[in-house]
């Protein structure tokens, strides 16, 4: 070889090591970086990820290179000798750097001892693939080439020192099986494989065929590259070959199992893996799928569960339900169609799988096995359940200190069994209740225990027969409760056991709102019930706006981007924004989620927002910022003529006592008469007196008419009063006292903006 020719082939050597460098670098480290992130996997979750795969890689490739170097070299044999023990050493060093990574790793992790994150290093320590740690990656990967690189016989045998390079190599690939297998036979959560069952979802990993001649073909084809090199690349002094040679020796290497692999005939199993055409998806036919209802709250969402051999995999909405899909699908839609449709459904209804395949989940029941407070339990028959709830008796016999005690079962609580009797003893007791003084009630309770003397003993007390029965011990008290379920217990409980005390659990916010709802939606008329003229007909009902017909939205305490009930107006909130519809302001001491993508945002604090409420009220009044022609129709006549579809009370008069306003005032209040009607009420003709409500239009008192019907007086009222400000409504202007409403709700004059 010339000179020129050596300092060409020089200089593109140099090229190819700073190109070549970078870039396994950032692959090495990117890839290491990808694995580092996966949160959840513990066992990658770290930063010293990218750090060990760049060592390995430079351990893996010096050790491989040294292999081959020993085994393909032309060089003079001790030249040969000192290049081929140098990479030994390098390599070596750089694999003991790596191993050290490695156990301050399992040392910190081990010693933590954080379940998830332990579990993974326990695994390779000690799980199923325990032989490639100790024996490939530790005894074969550098137990064994540290004697052959540091003796002095071998380390002056090329073979030696060649096979020490490759038993590294040997070690490296274990130890890649070590970080890729051990992670991924840890579920990531743990129901998961009780939650799907499917060979997809399968923990176990086996290589078939078709991988292992990927490997194959894999190893060939850098082994074929590294001859590529050596035949091109000046690395041994000029010594070339021909490219025919090349050829021939990349054949003879195994350059065809990675060609064969590819052309082989995919498996079932590697079809699936890969997503093939042919892949059978059976999840989304109708017998497949069941219709139910997500209990996760209270709003009760229509559910679609999807079983694969009779487990649950999977839970979307129901696309028939308004709730979880904008719009629905029509209730004549063919289940065969409807099976390919998604409803919306929050997180925690997905979630719903967590609950049923929980493997703490209690399947059968537990009973009591020592002392209270001890914790110690034993399963029992369901059906030994049962008959010791309801029969009592000496259930812990077996407990130190409890060999006598007689445990009540419901049968000694369902004492009261004659419904006569019962009816009797309750209104008795409701003489009790009325009695006024001491001495009245005493008398009552005489009467009481003379009339009901050869039944005392069915009574919780009889000095005090308003506890009622004995059946009354017996406390039932739920959650969130819908009818449906609710009637069954019901029946269970009051019907059955003959107890009163049927209680529920609700949020204050809830109930507040519920009555509220109730309130906002009663109509004053013939209640026939009550066969009066009253308020009556209120729902107590979870009132709400409709969100997807909004243009501004006031959310006081509410973050539908976090939580809320029911969870699925997000996509009506999110449309209106990106529409341009929809604006909101959120009225929040906190910066909640909802709030950072409020119009405005108003950080009053708890407790205030009644005041905050006040203050809008006077601020609109006084820059006369109502509608005033909505507000002029008193009735659902004057609504029809202006065509509003409600109508309001806001210039209905109250009374004035003491400067504050009162009740409502009524014709009778101003000496007018009250109205004589009649209802007929399931064929019988029930006579009753209507009050009127008032209101001021001209300077005159107008009586309003019922809603229920559309009178002349009533229309006239809205063709005078339209355009005009409706007087009942200056004296409540002035009966709002002005105050520092901003300062008294923690709120700066300057409203945050966006």
């Amino acid at each position: 070889m010339d000179e020129s020719s050596r300092v060409r082939d020089h200089f593109w050597l140099k090229v190819l090591g700073i190109v070549g460098i970078p870039v396994a670098i950032v692959v090495h480290g990117g890839v290491g970086s990808i694995f580092a992130v996966a949160k959840a996997r513990p066992a990658w979750f770290s930063g010293l990820f990218p750090i060990v795969f760049l060592v390995s890689a430079l351990d893996s490739g010096g050790a491989l290179l040294t292999a081959l170097v020993a085994a393909t070299s032309r060089l003079a044999p001790d030249r040969k000798l000192v290049l081929v023990r140098d990479l030994a050493r390098m390599s070596l060093g750089i694999l003991s750097f790596d191993l050290l990574l490695l156990t301050s790793k399992v040392l910190v992790t081990l010693y933590g001892n954080v379940p998830h994150e332990a579990t993974a290093w326990k695994l390779t320590l000690f799980g199923p693939y325990w032989w490639v740690f100790w024996f490939v990656q530790l005894g074969f990967g550098f137990l064994v080439p540290v004697p052959l690189v540091a003796l002095s016989r071998t380390r002056s045998s090329i073979t030696a020192l060649g096979a020490a390079g490759l038993l590294m190599v040997f070690g490296v690939l274990g130890a890649r099986l070590n970080l890729v297998i051990p992670a991924q036979i840890q579920p990531v959560f743990d129901a998961l494989p009780e939650a799907y069952h499917h060979a997809r979802w399968a923990l176990g990993y086996t290589p078939n065929a078709v991988e292992w001649g990927v490997l194959g073909g894999t190893f060939a084809l850098a082994v074929w590259l590294f001859l590529a090199a050596r035949t091109f690349l000046p690395l041994e002094g000029g010594m070339k070959k021909s490219s025919r040679d090349f050829i021939k020796s990349g054949a003879a290497l195994g350059i065809t199992p990675l060609l064969r692999a590819a052309e082989a005939p995919a498996t079932d199993s590697s079809r699936q893996a890969v997503g093939s055409d042919r892949i059978e998806y059976h999840r989304n036919d109708p017998e497949n799928q069941i219709f139910t209802v997500c209990l996760g709250c209270n709003t009760g969402c229509p559910t679609k569960l999807k079983i694969d051999e009779g487990t649950v995999v999977k839970i979307d909405g129901n696309p028939y339900a308004p709730c979880t899909r904008t719009p629905h699908l029509p209730y004549e839609t063919p289940a065969t169609e409807a099976a390919r449709i998604e409803g919306a459904i929050c997180p925690k209804g997905q979630a719903g799988l967590l609950t049923v395949y929980d493997p703490y989940r209690i399947h059968k029941v537990l009973k009591r096995d020592g002392p209270r407070g001890s914790m110690r339990f034993h399963t029992i028959d369901f059906h030994q359940a049962v008959a010791e709830i309801v029969e009592g008796g000496k259930l812990f016999a077996y407990v130190p200190g409890e060999e006598n005690r007689h445990v009540e079962g419901l049968k000694d609580l369902w004492t009261l069994r004659d419904p006569h009797l019962a009816a009797e003893m309750g209104k008795a007791v409701e003489q009790l209740w009325h009695a006024t003084t001491p001495e009245a009630k005493q008398q009552k309770v005489a009467e009481f225990k003379e009339r009901f003397k050869d039944h005392l003993g069915l009574l919780i007390d009889p000095e005090h027969p308003n506890l009622g029965p004995k059946n009354n011990q017996f406390l039932w008290i739920h959650g969130q409760l819908e009818s449906g379920r609710a009637e069954f217990f019901k029946r269970f409980v009051q019907e059955g056991l003959g107890s009163v005390n049927f209680h529920g659990h609700t949020a204050v916010c809830q109930g507040s709102l519920y009555f509220a709802g109730k309130a906002m939606s009663e109509q004053n008329g013939f209640d026939e019930k009550k066969r009066e003229a009253t308020w009556f007909g209120g729902e107590k009902f979870f009132w709400q706006a409709d969100q997807s017909a909004s243009e501004f939205i006031i959310f006081v305490g509410s973050s539908p981007f976090e939580a809320n009930c029911p969870p699925l107006r997000t996509p009506h909130i999110t449309t209106g924004l990106t529409e341009g519809r929809l604006k909101f302001a959120v009225v929040d001491p906190r910066l909640s989620k909802t709030a950072a993508k409020a119009w405005k945002w108003v950080p009053a604090k708890p407790g205030t927002e009644a005041a905050l409420a006040l203050g809008m009220i006077r601020w609109i009044l006084g820059h006369e910022r109502h509608d005033k022609r909505y507000l002029a129709n008193a009735n659902k006549a004057a609504a029809l003529v202006d065509g509003e579809p409600t109508w309001s009370n806001a210039c209905w008069l109250v009374k004035v006592e003491d400067g504050k306003p009162g009740a409502l005032l009524r014709a009778s209040d101003l000496g007018l008469t009250k109205e004589k009607r009649t209802a007929n009420v399931r064929g019988e003709t029930v006579e009753y007196e209507f009050d009127p409500f008032v209101v001021l239009s001209g300077g005159r008192a107008l009586a309003l008419r019922s809603e229920r019907r559309e009178e002349p007086g009533s229309r006239r009222l809205a063709r005078r009063r339209r355009g005009r400000r409706p007087q009942g409504q200056n004296r409540l202007a002035a009966s709002v006292r002005r105050g520092p409403y901003p300062h008294h709700c923690g709120v700066g004059r300057n409203l945050r903006h966006r």
